[in-house]
């Protein structure tokens, strides 16, 4: 989905998780549309969460520079074990489970994906492990004001 031509970046997040497992809030997970395929063709579809689209809270917001993104990048990805390969400027949708669970806002976010290694020791062996989802966000920036988005969460 794009709004005035910017797309909200798709991620194999859900959005929605609790903070803890004590937690009681409400969670509301991101709008997701997903086609089943197999050999005869589209077996099924789901279309959860849609979104309504509003009115435009705050025109011509000015975004931080990219350098100033990169930044903000360079002290939260102090783990070297994250390879970055894409950068991507996008819409979000944020929100405040504890105020309201079904009401958000689309931001302008930065998104880091790329792939992330590991490794492990078994018998006195390591063993390197790399794993890569093109859409999974290891960061995600305001790109208004550079605080951190917790895309699992929503906020």
């Amino acid at each position: 989905r794009t709004i005035n031509g910017v797309p909200i970046t798709q991620t194999i997040a859900d959005g929605g998780a609790l903070e803890d497992m004590d937690s009681t809030m409400e969670t509301w997970s991101y709008e997701s549309l997903c086609f089943y395929v197999d050999k005869d063709g589209i077996e099924s579809m789901t279309y959860s969460n849609p979104y309504t689209i509003g009115k435009i809270k705050t025109e011509n917001l000015n975004l931080l520079s990219f350098s100033e993104v990169m930044k903000i990048y360079e002290k939260m990805m102090v783990v070297t074990n994250y390879n970055i390969d894409r950068i991507v400027l996008g819409y979000a949708r944020i929100y405040e489970p504890s105020t309201d669970a079904h009401t958000g806002i689309l931001i302008p976010v930065w998104d880091f994906f790329g792939s992330m290694t590991s490794e492990s020791e078994y018998n006195g062996e390591t063993e390197s492990n790399t794993s890569k989802d093109p859409n999974e966000s290891f960061l995600t920036i305001n790109a208004v004001d550079g605080s951190i988005i917790d895309r699992n969460l929503g906020y």
